[in-house]
């Protein structure tokens, strides 16, 4: 069983990152699991949340959350080849083609600006904070994400769908064992229960006004995810003070 998580592990980190591993197929086609993309995100989490630890005990809490903050966003936006990023921008010149209307394209770019600068912000406070796990449980959830994307485009005709609350569950898990290293695993287990409960409709809501699909809708979703769990976890760190 550890082989087949394993194995489920090294496909999916080739489908959300540059690294050359399994085959580069889309994260919400093929017959990839969906706990190995939850799996791949808690890893992807993990890296960012040691970096984060690296660049406060080199630099110290206000340097290494300037130095955290520019640098981890950047750093994950090129580990996965911009995918994200690119999906935003496509929504911002989708606004200016559809409607011709240059006030709507400023008004999808200055939130595209706003969602940008509210993750390198969350990312520095939460360095600067000490609470860097966060960045790992954001990309538990994120992986979660990209697994229920999958399920929701699962073919009956080829296969049932998996059942959300195996995906979920072990990002409840992770979110639990990251938010207990802070002291901080009521909130962290609240994050991810809220996050479970809001995926559905704000997807939802979210297709009904993007006209992407596949692979993009997936990593805007994810993009967009990402940023409101680095909220909330920065409301919940700094709830304490």
């Amino acid at each position: 069983m550890i082989r087949h998580y394993l194995a489920q592990l090294y496909v999916a980190l080739g489908i959300l990152t540059r690294l050359p591993t399994g085959e580069a197929e889309e994260p919400v086609r093929g017959g990839n699991g969906p706990l190995g993309l939850v799996l791949a995100g808690g890893t992807i989490g993990l890296g960012a949340a040691l970096a984060g630890w690296l660049c406060r005990w080199l630099a110290g809490p206000i340097a290494g959350a300037l130095l955290g903050g520019l640098l981890i966003p950047a750093g994950l936006w090129w580990l996965t080849r911009a995918r994200g990023l690119r999906a935003l921008l496509a929504v911002a010149q989708a606004g200016r083609e559809a409607s011709g209307r240059m006030d709507e394209f400023f008004f999808r770019f200055a939130g595209l600006q706003a969602l940008l600068l509210v993750k390198l912000l969350c990312v520095g406070l939460l360095i600067g904070s000490g609470a860097a796990p966060w960045l790992f449980i954001a990309w538990l959830v994120t992986g979660a994400v990209f697994a229920d994307e999958r399920n929701a485009s699962v073919d009956p005709r080829q296969g049932q769908a998996a059942d959300r609350s195996v995906h979920w569950g072990a990002a409840a898990v992770g979110g639990v064992l990251g938010g207990g290293l802070m002291g901080q695993f009521v909130g962290a287990l609240l994050v991810v229960v809220v996050a479970w409960l809001a995926v559905p409709g704000a997807r939802r809501w979210l297709a009904g006004h993007v006209e992407l699909r596949g692979s993009a809708f997936a990593w805007l979703f994810a993009e967009a995810t990402e940023a409101v769990i680095l909220l909330l976890a920065t409301l919940v760190v700094f709830a304490r003070y």
